[in-house]
């Protein structure tokens, strides 16, 4: 059934031919002729878009727009204008009208921005169903960016399911992230949440810690071990680079996806697992494929659901909420009081290509926190943001930082000393630590 429309009109005449028509597309109608009767309606029913116009007999429509959205805040609202309101009708969009549409009315007109309108309210109750559940999750989740808010859109659709959800997206950008918002939406979410990164375990050893292995499988197997498929049963088993497992192996992971059975290194008893898999890669995975080096077969299985993250360079809305609460949660844990940042140092953020992405950013907010010295994050505290700074450790993130204060201050040590918050020979060692070489004082 379509969602529930509000025609606000004072025209007895105009609500009669919209509503005649809204019902003909199976479209549930409440109709009122002024602001009181509405804010009744609204007060008291389910609306899901509301048509506003621009002029009624006790208020202008754009105002109570204003107030409605305090009200009812999942109704979405369109005005209706003259074509002579457009202008201030326009301005007025601000107090959160989505569209609007000029009268006379175009019926095929309305019914297009109807359906976008419905669009608009599915994604908010579903980014509402994931915002509920996120925030148990102990890891970050800001997601600001049109981009993000359409995958979590999807993340609500498809989680309910046991459809097999493949993610892919560059080291950094919240794979995991996701994959846990998936487990915790879904009717496994009281089971074990697994993660397995394929790239991190020996190609020797990940036969037998997938599927486990029975006593004397191999020298010393000294007992038997469960392997992970057993250990997520009931749950969710999050296989993170997926492309690195050998082909062997992906064989067996087809027989498991297949009917959920399999065999424990050296044994011979057919075992049975219930588990989602939810996987994960940073490659190109349909190029392995054509190239031979991932099964086919098997990435049909894995890839029913395709679920693209785009890298933090691409969905910029969600850097500076990142890195508020990024601050937050550093200061807090190092006992600092760091109120924000300066606008300096946010235009540096924003301007960033953050190669590293969210880990990155996480990564550089974290040693600005714990060098600052001040009450905002300088521009200055940051760390370099260049291609490659996400490969590198705090103490070499660290070193850089140095390097970039001794040239501000022309290499005056007293000078940078007091920039970096340390004393001038707790400098000289970090220099003497990290190599750096003075070139005057």
């Amino acid at each position: 059934m379509n969602t529930p429309v509000l025609i606000i009109d004072d025209e007895k005449l105009q609500r009669e031919l919209l509503s005649g028509f809204l019902k003909e597309n199976e479209y549930p109608i409440f109709e009122a002729g002024t602001l009181a009767e509405a804010k009744n309606i609204l007060s008291n029913q389910y609306v899901g878009i509301a048509l506003v116009d621009r002029r009624l007999p006790d208020g202008d429509g754009v105002e109570f727009i204003k107030e409605m959205k305090r009200i009812s805040p999942h109704t979405v609202f369109v005005v209706i204008t003259a074509y002579g309101d457009i202008p201030s009708t326009v301005d007025g969009m601000k107090s959160g009208a989505v569209d609007y549409i000029e009268k006379p009315v175009n019926l095929k007109h309305l019914l297009e921005i109807l359906k976008s309108s419905s669009e608009l309210l599915f994604l908010r109750e579903d980014i509402k169903k994931v915002e509920e559940v996120a925030i148990s999750l102990p890891d970050y989740f800001i997601c600001q960016s049109p981009a993000m808010r359409h995958i979590l859109s999807l993340v609500s659709r498809v989680a309910p399911t046991e459809t097999s959800i493949l993610l892919e997206g560059e080291t950094g950008v919240g794979k995991e992230m996701v994959a846990r918002l998936v487990h915790k939406l879904s009717p496994r979410k009281d089971g074990a949440f697994v993660p397995v990164n394929c790239a991190a375990i020996p190609e020797g050893l990940l036969e037998s810690e997938l599927f486990g292995y029975e006593k004397g499988a191999f020298t010393g197997a000294q007992t038997e071990k469960p392997g992970i498929f057993e250990e997520a049963d009931g749950g969710t088993l999050f296989l993170d680079e997926v492309t690195e497992l050998p082909l062997p192996l992906q064989a067996k992971l087809l027989r498991f996806l297949q009917d959920g059975s399999f065999r424990r290194l050296g044994g011979r008893k057919q075992m049975h697992s219930s588990v989602r898999v939810i996987s994960a890669t940073n490659r190109n995975i349909r190029e392995l494929t054509a190239q031979a080096r991932f099964r086919e077969d098997l990435l049909w299985r894995l890839d029913v659901i395709h679920i693209k993250i785009p890298p933090l360079r691409e969905r910029r809305e969600d850097i500076l909420p990142l890195a508020n609460f990024f601050l937050e949660r550093f200061s807090k844990r190092d006992k600092k009081k760091i109120s924000g940042f300066t606008p300096s140092a946010i235009k540096k953020l924003e301007s960033s290509s953050f190669p590293g992405n969210i880990r990155q950013l996480a990564n550089a907010i974290e040693y600005a926190v714990a060098t600052s010295r001040g009450d905002a994050i300088t521009e200055e505290d940051l760390p370099p943001l260049e291609k490659g700074a996400e490969n590198r450790s705090l103490k070499e993130i660290e070193k850089q930082h140095i390097e970039h204060i001794l040239r501000l201050c022309s290499y005056n040590i007293s000078k940078a000393a007091e920039i970096l918050g340390i004393h001038r020979n707790t400098l000289y060692q970090k220099m003497q630590e990290y190599r750096i070489k003075k070139e005057k004082e």
